[in-house]
């Protein structure tokens, strides 16, 4: 167990301890993690000190501290290896909006801990790996039961993104236990979700996306009438995305949120993509129609769109029509290789094509004569046909 112990506290995190005199307290998601025994993304930590008492001891010792939201009493502290650590006084509720809250500061673990959302995300390390848990939230996790703290209804009128919350963490430690109380609660205040920024629901539903059981979390979703607040999906769109998370599995793929969102739904008004995203989801839409049925056909959409999305939307019409897939055919994406077209502006103006339009236009037919002979790597060829 200490062995264990020593991969969340490392010497960099119990150095900050130190410097907060041994009143730094490792809490919530990575504490969680660790006991779980899976990999550990971000690293919280609370404090009874005051921001501008934590900020003071951290500089004095060299850090560079960044007051990401001290009205809130956090910071982002910046350790020697360029991971960060964000770092909260112990707070408490005094009002909240169902998005905002106002707080104040306590010395009080437990009125820390009861502010939190679910019992598994209320769980505090010290320096030696004493685990404070006011909640159960130890047996929860291990029993895969999900529960909020106190009052279901409560905690989601505090602020209504614990909905998305409470399926997102089902969905990741909890899915065999059916909490229909729970569901039903979060059915009822599902209208709460208008109120909540694009930004905020799409990060949530992304990670959604990415859980290996999303098929089953969406399923619930749908059925206690969650999902229409974020997306419309499509008709047998989550048996869809049931197969294409089959696909990824089977042939050790990554395949992105956006692809998964594209593949169960046409539209994504309700959500906050990026104008990167908007292109790749727009794109997806669009190749999954292709046609892949030989080798030239596959090459012609890799070489138009890019392999990547390409092979994206190869897996996504496999999994949308259900059929199955060889070994053989997705392995040779692995040794596809893109054909690069052979021919420039400047050879066609060197052939007396003025300068303009009308290289861009000649460009277009050598491109498609390119194609006719099977992407030759002979410019000679595509330039002869081209004369004709």
């Amino acid at each position: 167990m200490e062995q264990k112990i020593n991969t969340l506290l490392t010497p960099e995190i119990l150095a900050v301890i130190s410097i907060l005199e041994g009143k730094g307290y490792l809490v919530g998601g990575c504490v969680r993690d660790f006991l779980k025994n899976i990999p550990i993304q971000d690293i919280d930590m609370a404090t009874p000190f005051k921001p501008e008492e934590s900020c003071s001891l951290l500089k004095k010792a060299g850090y560079k501290v960044i007051p990401t939201g001290l009205k809130h009493g956090t910071m982002t502290i910046l350790l020697p290896s360029n991971r960060h650590v964000e770092l909260t006084t112990f707070r408490q509720d005094i009002e909240t909006d169902g998005r905002h809250a106002i707080v104040s500061f306590t010395q009080n673990m437990y009125l820390d801990a009861k502010r939190r959302d679910l019992t598994i995300n209320a769980l505090y390390m010290d320096k030696n790996g004493q685990i404070y848990d006011f909640f159960h939230g130890i047996s929860d996790l291990k029993r895969k039961k999900i529960r909020f703290i106190g009052n279901a209804q409560d905690r989601i009128l505090e602020d209504s993104l614990r909905i998305l919350r409470f399926f997102r963490f089902w969905g990741q430690f909890g899915k065999k236990n059916i909490p229909l109380k729970t569901l039903k609660t979060c059915q009822k205040l599902a209208p709460l979700l208008e109120t909540l920024s694009k930004e905020r629901k799409t990060e949530e539903l992304f990670k959604i996306l990415c859980l290996p059981d999303a098929p089953f979390i969406l399923r619930f979703m749908d059925k206690y009438h969650i999902l229409n607040y974020l997306l419309h999906i499509q008709p047998k769109a989550i048996a869809h995305l049931y197969h294409f998370i089959q696909l990824e599995k089977k042939y050790k793929k990554t395949f992105s949120p956006i692809s998964k969102l594209a593949l169960i739904t046409d539209s994504y008004e309700n959500l906050m993509l990026s104008n990167a995203q908007k292109k790749e989801f727009n794109s997806l839409r669009k190749v999954i129609l292709s046609n892949f049925s030989t080798y030239s056909h596959r090459q012609k959409i890799a070489y138009l769109y890019s392999k990547e999305t390409a092979e994206t939307a190869f897996y996504m019409q496999y999994a949308s029509a259900k059929r199955f897939l060889s070994t053989p055919l997705a392995r040779e994406w692995q040794k596809m290789k893109v054909p690069l077209f052979p021919i420039t502006a400047q050879d066609l103006i060197e052939m007396g094509i003025p300068p303009g339009p009308q290289v861009g236009k000649k460009l277009k037919e050598a491109e498609e004569i390119w194609f006719q002979l099977n992407y030759t790597p002979k410019k000679e060829l595509v330039l002869n046909k081209l004369k004709r």
